[in-house]
């Protein structure tokens, strides 16, 4: 149980901080570094996006007579950084 004297703060408040300082702490101490490994994560998850569609073109190129539907669109994906993708599927 945690206990304090100010209003407005509560055990939920004190995990969020407990938390927040471990995840700080994991990324290299500071905000700036847990932006760094937030932006790297986000770009892997990309590139593993990538590889996934990749593969699965590939795959269905191997078994084109068993997709009964072929359709084309182009999706316009905003970039966390203010750049755009497009990507066709």
């Amino acid at each position: 149980m945690t206990l304090v004297r100010f209003s407005g703060m509560s055990r939920y408040t004190i995990a969020d901080e407990i938390q927040y300082r471990i995840v700080i702490d994991a990324c290299g101490g500071s905000v700036k570094d847990y932006e760094e490994k937030v932006s790297q994560a986000i770009s892997l998850a990309g590139f593993l996006s990538e590889t996934v569609d990749h593969l699965l073109l590939a795959l269905s190129k191997e078994r084109e007579k068993a997709i009964l539907l072929h359709a084309q669109e182009t999706v316009r994906v905003p970039d966390f950084r203010g750049l755009s993708r497009v990507i066709s599927i």
